[in-house]
Order: C-alpha cells, then sequence, then structure tokens
C-alpha cells in the first residue's frame, strides 16, 4: 500500500486535549504498565476511536507527541513503535512522521511478526539464480504449483497465515518466481537453497514489481533483497512472520523447474534432484493492511552447507 503525503502538520495540543480526555473517561489498566505501556494504549483508543487529528491519514510526530504529553522523545518513540508493531501506523522513510494506516490493529498479538527486516540477502554474501516471474490462477487443478501452494498453506502452524488464506490466497490470481542461492566450495558453485515465493498484492503493485523484477533479472543481478523489491511497488513497512522449520524433500516437478533456471550454470544440484531430505523453512511477509499477507516463501535448504543461529525459539507439538 501506498503512503501519500500526510495531510495535515502535527502539533502538541493535539495530544494534550485527547490524552486528558482519554485519562477521564477510560478505566485505568489492570495490570501496572510502563509509561510507553500507557501512552501506547492511549494512542490506540485515539486512532480506533477516530479523535480529531487521529483519523487515517493523519500524522503522528515523536515531536509533538513528546511535548504535548509532557514526555521524553524516548518514551514516545517507544509507545509508537508498539503501534507500528501492530499495523497502525507507518512511515515511508527514516526520520519522517509517521502516518496512520488503519483504525484497527492489524496484528493483534505482535509478537507474532519480527522487529526489523529478516533477510539472508543482507547477511550473505552469495549469488541467487531466479525464474521468471509467472502468474498461478485459481482454480488450476492441473497446475501442480497452484496444489503445492494450498498444501503448504494448510501445513503451517502460523496463525497469521491461516488467518491470510481465510481470506484471499486460495482465489484469483498469484505470481510466483523460483530462486537458487548458491556459494563457492571448492572452486565449485553449490546450489544451498532453493526457494518458491508467491505473491499476493494489488494488481499496480503486481504490475510494478513484474516490471521491476524483469529488469534486474535481465541485467543479471544476482543479489538483491525482496524487501527493496517490493518498498519500490508500494510495500513499505513490511513484516516477517515466524519463520516454521521442518523437513522434507522438494517435489518432483519443483527440482525439474530449478534445473531449467539453472539452464547451463555450473552449479551442483545434486542434493535437489536426487530428493534428498532436507530442512523445509515457510514463511511470510506481512504488510499493515485489512489483507496483510504480501508474500508466502518455501524454501528447500542444506543443513550440511549453511547454519543459521536464532536468538528466539518458539516450539510447538503438533
Amino acid at each position: 500500500m501506498a503512503l501519500g503525503r500526510p495531510h495535515s502538520n502535527d502539533f502538541p495540543e493535539k495530544y494534550k486535549e485527547s490524552f486528558e480526555l482519554y485519562r477521564l473517561t477510560q478505566p485505568p489498566m489492570e495490570t501496572p504498565s510502563t509509561m510507553s505501556d500507557q501512552i501506547t494504549a492511549y494512542l490506540e483508543w485515539a486512532i480506533t476511536q477516530k479523535q480529531q487529528g487521529f483519523e487515517k491519514g493523519q500524522i503522528i510526530s515523536i515531536g509533538a507527541l513528546a511535548e504535548g504529553l509532557g514526555k521524553s522523545r524516548n518514551t514516545a518513540a517507544k509507545s509508537v513503535e508498539k503501534l507500528v508493531a501492530k499495523g497502525m501506523l507507518a512511515r515511508t522513510k527514516l526520520k519522517s512522521p509517521y502516518e496512520i494506516v488503519s483504525d484497527h490493529p492489524i496484528f493483534k498479538d505482535s509478537s507474532l511478526v519480527a522487529d526489523e527486516q529478516i533477510s539472508l540477502t543482507l547477511k550473505m554474501d552469495s549469488e541467487s539464480t531466479f525464474s521468471d516471474v509467472r502468474h498461478l490462477s485459481f482454480p488450476n487443478p492441473a497446475d501442480p504449483f497452484a496444489a503445492f501452494l494450498v498444501e503448504e498453506l494448510s501445513a503451517s502452524s502460523d496463525t497469521l497465515i491461516h488467518e491470510a488464506v481465510s481470506q484471499n490466497w486460495t482465489r484469483g490470481e498469484i505470481l510466483y518466481y523460483l530462486r537458487v542461492r548458491s556459494a563457492r566450495r571448492n572452486e565449485h558453485a553449490t546450489g544451498y537453497l532453493a526457494e518458491v515465493t508467491f505473491l499476493n498484492l494489488l494488481p499496480e503493485q503486481a504490475a510494478a514489481f513484474l516490471d521491476r523484477f524483469t529488469r534486474l533479472r535481465e541485467q543479471e543481478v544476482t543479489r538483491f533483497s525482496m524487501y527493496s523489491v517490493l518498498e519500490q511497488c508500494g510495500l513499505t513497512d513490511l513484516r516477517a512472520g515466524r519463520t516454521q522449520v521442518a523437513v522434507g524433500s522438494p517435489p518432483r516437478f519443483i527440482s525439474q523447474e530449478l534445473e531449467k533456471i539453472i539452464n547451463g550454470r555450473t552449479i551442483e544440484m545434486d542434493h535437489y534432484s536426487q530428493g534428498k531430505t532436507m530442512l523445509k523453512w515457510s514463511y511470510a511477509l506481512f504488510k499493515p493492511d485489512s489483507n496483510p499477507m504480501a508474500t508466502f516463501s518455501v524454501c528447500f535448504v542444506r543443513p550440511d552447507l549453511l547454519g543459521v543461529f536464532i536468538r528466539k525459539l518458539d516450539v510447538e507439538l503438533k
């Protein structure tokens, strides 16, 4: 969703007056809370109640908020970021004012989305080989990628993914592409990660993505992040959901497609062509919108070649 120019300037009096009304009309928080929690609760109330100056499209300025409430900029910033994590606020670039993009929390449990962008491209210096962008139309029982997408979405344990599936992920037209990541081992390129990414975008966003992605591929750019490409299509402030890790091997039709996109390049892909068991990662990127899931990816990863360190671990028994 493209964010336009903020509709008005911000001013401290907006916060001073509405905060006083909030304290007079709302019951105190039941559990002890920090000042930033209290300010977050106040801002969420003001936005959901559509108080004057807090309507969708209006801005939230850290400086004006801090001055209006008589609090530090640090406390104000922490309060605002909690609403960014819920998908109610976003901003187009660093140091610009925040804009109200939703009058209700898109991510009710903000712990289910990441606080920062998670990207292997930004962490590793390795090349990628991309397929072209393809179109998947539902219903199409003859297309194996349609059945693969439905199966993988159903297998996910991510609550946010299941909410998105019930909205708009098994009908209409969806874009997808394949990618092979490779690294040098003993002077030979070896594939260590194969990925299928599906994208459910608005028509104008899909057209912009197709144009940008195609030009990068034609220019043989081998290292770019999907975050940067999607941001140029108007999808700002994307948040990653939880990555689910399982084991599995790519279906035969995916292995065959991987061989096609390599197209004669000397990349060793025996693990994939032989259907060996690997780690299987699935994850989604979400935007602050009424239909928040923008992408869904499934990756098959060689754990003998790639090690990933994780600080936080969610474990669930099925």
